[in-house]
């Protein structure tokens, strides 16, 4: 499994990269495939990768909205691919972190409704100006928060 940070200083403080360094290097066991940190703000988001699926091998980690309204971080291996692909009208070769952002887009925090397998995200949502962390409905992908 891959491992995914995030952190968000309430008081707006700027989040530093090498803060998100020390996070990631706590779990250097979860990422063999790449480390990618990325600082905005008063957000800080990573992935330590694992590729798992085909489709994910070219797609790291933070994932930004074409507007930049959301990012996501993502440890995520989704069973109902095809209908997602559909409804969302997105490429068959989409990796599992944009059939999640584009579900986090157009359903918003109810989009977990809508997915099936294993999966643990987390989504920051500027324009809303929250931070919304998912997971699948049996655990059995770990989000700790």
């Amino acid at each position: 499994m891959s491992g995914i940070l995030a952190l968000w200083y309430l008081d707006g403080r700027p989040v530093e990269t090498a803060t998100l360094d020390r996070m990631a290097a706590a779990m250097p066991y979860r990422g063999p495939d790449g480390i990618t940190v990325e600082a905005d703000g008063a957000i800080g988001l990573g992935q330590l990768r694992l590729h798992t699926t085909p489709e994910a091998i070219g797609a790291p980690l933070p994932r930004w909205s074409a507007d930049r309204r959301c990012a996501l971080v993502a440890d995520a291996r989704l069973d109902n691919r095809t209908d997602l692909i559909d409804v969302l009208a997105l490429p068959s070769d989409a990796p599992d972190s944009h059939l999640l952002l584009a579900a986090y887009e157009r359903w918003g925090p109810a989009c977990v409704d809508h997915l099936m397998g294993d999966f643990a995200f987390v989504v920051w949502d500027a324009r809303a100006r929250r931070l919304v962390a998912g997971r699948d409905h049996f655990g059995m992908r770990p989000l700790y928060y």
